[in-house]
């Protein structure tokens, strides 16, 4: 998977924030996939919850609370999606195109996680909440 781009950081969020449940890392200190803080390594789905980790940390720190309420209720729900909003590809506000990457990650990689994992995740993008 690519790397992930990361955004304008509006809040100190860092990424050894983004903890599982048994306190390990799953960002690297420049916000990629990285179990214990190493960027690639993981089982699968350690990967995949990384890669989401990621996007949250790339993206989050631009959006409002009702944003952050809609990524948490994808997850907790983890529907069929894919990024654009309106189902027109690109067609968005930038708030929006950030909220659409989250989307799109949590589609491509959520679907191989425990319930554990996706708590885990939630989590995540409360931080970003103010």
């Amino acid at each position: 998977m690519p790397r992930i781009e990361q955004g304008e950081q509006s809040m100190d969020i860092q990424p050894n924030q983004f903890l599982t449940s048994t306190n390990e890392r799953v960002l690297t200190d420049d916000g990629q996939q990285g179990m214990r803080g190493k960027e690639g390594i993981g089982s699968s789905t350690e990967r995949h919850q990384g890669h989401v980790a990621a996007a949250i940390y790339a993206n989050c720190g631009q959006l409002d609370n009702r944003q952050l309420e809609a990524i948490i209720e994808w997850v907790r729900s983890y529907k069929n999606g894919q990024e654009g909003m309106r189902e027109n590809e690109g067609v968005d506000s930038s708030t929006e195109q950030h909220q659409g990457h989250v989307a799109a990650v949590i589609y491509a990689n959520c679907a191989l996680l425990n319930n554990r994992q996706l708590d885990e995740i939630i989590e995540w993008v409360r931080l970003y909440k103010k």
